[in-house]
């Protein structure tokens, strides 16, 4: 049976992503194809895509770091009224890229659930 070179069976590990099982033994990938598939992606839309690309991941870095700032000027002066929401990429990119009304929900979240 010939397999492809990305594909090796390894005994069961959990940090390897498993593909399928095969008589006691997974077939798993390795991390750096799974690194080289997305970099040949990434390389592949700013070639075929053009100035599109680009301006698309330049949007939405820009809007990370809205999203971030809203959440760093509620958490200061939400500090008051006891409201404190964690700044991470999750909280991040749901208040930059819903705006204010991201924000209100991530503090109704802060405020009912947690």
């Amino acid at each position: 049976m010939v397999r492809p070179p990305f594909l090796v069976l390894f005994k069961k590990r959990k940090h390897k992503l498993v593909l399928a099982k095969q008589k006691g033994w997974e077939r798993k990938v390795e991390p750096i194809f799974i690194i080289l598939l997305i970099s040949g992606l990434i390389v592949f839309l700013l070639m075929a895509g053009g100035g599109n690309v680009l301006r698309f991941i330049g949007q939405g870095m820009i809007k990370l770091a809205i999203g971030a700032l809203l959440l760093f000027f509620v958490n200061a002066f939400g500090g008051q009224m006891d409201i404190h929401v964690p700044i991470n990429i999750l909280t991040a990119v749901i208040s930059g890229f819903l705006g204010v009304f991201g924000v209100a929900a991530l503090v109704i979240i802060d405020f009912m659930i947690l």
